[in-house]
Parts: structure tokens; sequence; C-alpha cells
């Protein structure tokens, strides 16, 4: 028993140390899955097999976990995945193409928002975004910020 509260310890500290160095999320998971595996993880839970999410916009839509009941009420364990399509949006700000991975409800979203920079300029990046798309928003609004500047600069 000691080992394993041992193991898990030296494992939850080298992930974070990982994390505090800055070291990008894929090689983080990588390194933690190598060193964890044994110490944490038992069994697959919606926070671990929705590490995708972060790759793309699924907008709060997760791995849903329950029992598919036939008509006899024998129990199926099953999971609800989300409908993710590859989509290839046009930055107006950015003036290049994006490709993403959406769910169908960040697609009606962004069309309702008006396109992919202003979902991603409104939307807050602890609700949805992932690092990849934290730092492609921070782009966005550089950007527009530039843009406004240069309308003022050239008005007065």
């Amino acid at each position: 028993m000691f080992e394993t509260v041992r193991a898990r310890g030296a494992a939850l500290q080298a992930y974070t140390a990982v994390y505090a160095a800055g070291v990008p999320l894929r090689v983080r998971l990588r390194l933690c899955s190598a060193a964890c595996s044994s110490a944490f993880m038992t069994k697959p839970s919606a926070a671990l097999t929705m590490l995708r999410r972060f790759r793309g916009l699924y907008q709060g839509r997760h791995i849903r976990f329950g029992n598919q009941i036939s008509h006899a009420e024998n129990k199926t364990r099953r999971a609800w995945r989300p409908n993710v399509h590859r989509k290839e949006f046009y930055s107006r700000v950015l003036q290049e193409p994006l490709r993403f991975t959406v769910t169908t409800r960040a697609l009606r979203t962004i069309e309702k928002v008006g396109g992919i920079d202003e979902y991603l300029i409104l939307t807050h990046e602890r609700d949805m975004l992932g690092p990849d798309l934290v730092r492609l928003r921070a782009r966005i609004v550089e950007r527009v910020r530039e843009l406004r500047l240069s309308e003022n600069a050239a008005s007065t």
C-alpha cells in the first residue's frame, strides 16, 4: 500500500514539474500516461477520454456514459459521443483558413454570432477552449487591436 502512495506522489510531482515548465499538452499527456498509468489510471473516465476537446471546438459537449435499456429491460453499458465534424472556416481578421473539429452545437453558435472570429473573441477561454485555441484567440484579439489603431491613425 505504501508503494502505491509513494508512486502516486512521485507521479504527481513529476507531472506538476512538467506542467510548470510550460511543456505542450501532448507531451505532458504522453509523459503522464507513462508515469501515472499504474499509479492513477485504473479505468477510463469522461475526463480522460475527452482530452481531445482541447484540440477542437466542442462547446461543453463531452462523452456521456450510461445504460442502453432493451424492451426486456436488460441494461447494456454504452457511451454517447458528441456529434463531431472536421470543418474549415475562413478568418476575416487573420485572412487565412482555419481547420477545426467542431460539434454541431458549436457550428450553430458560430453561425449565430457571425463567424469564427467573433465566436473565438466572445468565448471565454476557461469555458471551452484548449491551449492552442487560446493562443489563436490572442492572435485574433491582437490583430483586431492593430486594425483599430490603424483606423484611428488614418482618421486623425
